[in-house]
């Protein structure tokens, strides 16, 4: 009775979600895919419970921050307007965007990172990522672009922030499997989602309490913003 009790309270909470997408000139060959997978990602997160997701991403050099979505249809267009842009990545700028919203209370329960390379100091970008204070789920695309530094990279930063690395294949997989996690919904995973969790955990066991770490009990601590 009190798991299901709590599994109702976390799926009547509104958990946020911060979507951080490298958009340089190295990932354009898989950018269309990409980008209609996860567009059908937005409209996905809301047969699991109720989301918001905050998507920033870098492009050219530079970050940029496309607000907060709680519409999937709204989060579908924001994410159609990026494009792919010459220059080298920017997560520490992102990061910082990021950083910005949480200062104003816009606080997320976790990031989701989404990238192939990294030609930033690894040690600011990691730096930069903890400082969001949540987990950060880094998911990399092998596109053959400065990939092996970013795997490294990515799955570092993954760990120092309590969250999981995978290799990207599939958006709406990897996605649905994190917000079942925060939701405590990983028992209700099928196929190629169940799959994606049953990676991640195996990366960092300690994800299977993210939901108990994200969702407090109101009667312990104060509602999260």
């Amino acid at each position: 009775m009190k798991e299901a009790a709590a599994q109702e309270a976390s799926m009547a909470q509104v958990n946020k979600i911060f979507l951080v997408f490298d958009a340089t000139a190295s990932r354009e060959p898989t950018w269309q895919m990409a980008m209609r997978q996860q567009m059908s990602t937005a409209r996905a997160l809301q047969d699991i419970g109720k989301f918001v997701v905050g998507i920033a991403a870098h492009s050219g050099g530079r970050a940029k921050f496309l607000g907060w979505h709680d519409n999937p249809a709204d989060a579908a267009h924001a994410m159609s307007q990026l494009d792919c842009n010459a220059g080298d990545t920017n997560y520490i700028d992102t990061f910082a965007l990021l950083q910005e919203e949480v200062r104003k209370g816009n606080t997320a329960d976790v990031t989701i990172m989404f990238g192939d390379c990294c030609e930033e100091y690894p040690e600011d970008v990691i730096k930069a990522a903890t400082a969001l204070n949540v987990p950060v789920f880094a998911l990399h695309e092998d596109t053959g672009h400065g990939a092996d530094k970013g795997k490294k990279v990515f799955r570092a930063l993954a760990h120092a922030t309590g969250a999981a690395f995978d290799e990207l294949e599939n958006y709406q997989a990897v996605v649905t499997a994190i917000a079942a996690l925060l939701k405590g919904k990983q028992k209700d995973l099928t196929g190629e989602a169940r799959i994606v969790m049953e990676r991640l955990t195996r990366d960092n066991p300690n994800i299977l309490r993210l939901s108990d770490l994200r969702n407090p009990p109101a009667l312990e601590g104060p509602n999260r913003g």
